[in-house]
């Protein structure tokens, strides 16, 4: 059972009609195939003997799908589960075919990647549930750290109507802290991943700017506050914490009515409203701010850290405008199972003693990943 100390509303169950499905990011902790991936030959030059066997892996995967299966009976099923440092394609659709309680399904095998990238090494994936969201996908990778030829920044459109506008979600995995330049990196991650919400939810200058008259043609409040009102999700491992200059770059906060109300344009001239639209950048908010002063998803001696996140746009928490998911209010967690229940009822540990999140034992047969998995809670329609 879940060891849940903050929040403590409930979230389970429906509300009013609908139901309550969860969104979840959860880094694997070096989930690699039996293949012979080049990163992990790397990784391991110095004890060839830890890569894992088939079989270690296919015991790793049957406790994560078992962890989402809790999940969806404590929060809701599953509908986006965003992975990180996962190998390949093929091991989320393994993860994905595991799970009992969603119809998830990895993002990969519903569209190509624009830039022609593919899964390959300590990378990012998203499941997503089909039956929840059976619109087209576009999927678009961005290369923000040249360390590893990886997936720095996963983009992702879902689309569930024509009248609707796409359900924007970035996975994000920023650079280690064991990099003496990573602070650096970070921050110019926070920048990129800020100019890619900012074109979700404001008009660009080149979408303003008219060549054919050298004018710009300002948005009305109502085309504005539309597209302020698209809806955007930004998880990950930042290897950063909620309070750090890299998410205040991304303006993270936990304010819920600064996100709502991020929107200015006003003025008597268009050189006046363009100004003020041009300095109202969206903000985004960040409910694991609840776990601040205490607790997190990783323990780096000596303390808990708040390395995972997951971030909201202000259409995802006013009333649905154009989106159909809302979410519920305090329902943020930090998943700190110390066990789940695998499907021949045994009973697996995932935590060591002091209840800290370890990576995957084989000869202990323990251990999952050396992070929980944090969900936020959404209120769907029924018919979604």
């Amino acid at each position: 059972m879940p060891r849940v100390t903050r929040p403590a509303t409930d979230v389970s169950g429906t509300a009013g009609g609908e139901v309550r499905r969860s969104v979840v990011f959860w880094n694997c902790s070096r989930l690699f195939g039996s293949g012979g991936s080049p990163i992990e030959h790397a990784l391991t030059l110095d004890d060839p003997d830890s890569r894992a066997t088939r079989a270690q892996v296919s015991r790793k995967i049957e406790v994560m799908a078992a962890v989402l299966d809790a999940i969806a009976v404590a929060y809701g099923p599953p509908v986006l589960v965003g992975l990180v440092e996962i190998e390949s394609s093929a091991l989320a659709g393994e993860i994905a075919a595991a799970v009992r309680s969603a119809h998830l399904v990895d993002v990969d095998s519903l569209a190509e990647d624009e830039t022609g990238l593919v899964l390959d090494g300590l990378n990012i994936s998203l499941l997503v549930d089909t039956t929840a969201f059976p619109g087209p996908v576009r999927l678009r990778s961005h290369l923000i750290d040249r360390a590893f030829g990886t997936r720095d920044i996963l983009e992702v459109d879902i689309t569930v109507a024509p009248d609707r506008p796409p359900l924007s979600v970035f996975v994000n995995h920023w650079p280690s802290r064991l990099s003496s330049d990573g602070l650096a990196r970070r921050h110019a991650a926070a920048h990129y991943a800020a100019r890619l919400v900012n074109e979700k939810v404001r008009f660009t200058l080149r979408e303003m700017w008219q060549a054919e008259t050298a004018h710009l043609d300002i948005p009305t409040q109502d085309e504005a506050v539309k597209r302020a009102r698209a809806p955007v999700l930004v998880m990950g491992d930042f290897n950063d914490e909620v309070f750090d200059a890299s998410l205040a770059i991304l303006d993270s906060t936990p304010d819920t009515s600064a996100v709502v109300d991020d929107l200015n344009l006003h003025g008597r001239t268009d050189r006046d409203r363009f100004v003020t639209y041009r300095d109202s950048s969206p903000r985004l908010y960040n409910p694991i701010w609840a776990y601040a002063a205490g607790g997190g998803s990783y323990y780096r001696s000596p303390r808990w850290r708040t390395y995972d996140q997951i971030l909201l746009s202000r259409g995802l928490l006013e009333p649905r405008h154009a989106w159909p998911l809302q979410y519920v209010a305090d329902s943020a967690r930090i998943v700190d199972f110390t066990t789940v229940t695998l499907g021949d009822g045994s009973v697996y540990s995932l935590t060591n003693r002091g209840g800290k999140p370890i990576a995957y034992q084989p000869a202990k047969d323990r251990g999952c990943s050396d992070h929980f998995p944090v969900l936020a809670v959404f209120d769907t329609p029924v018919s979604l």
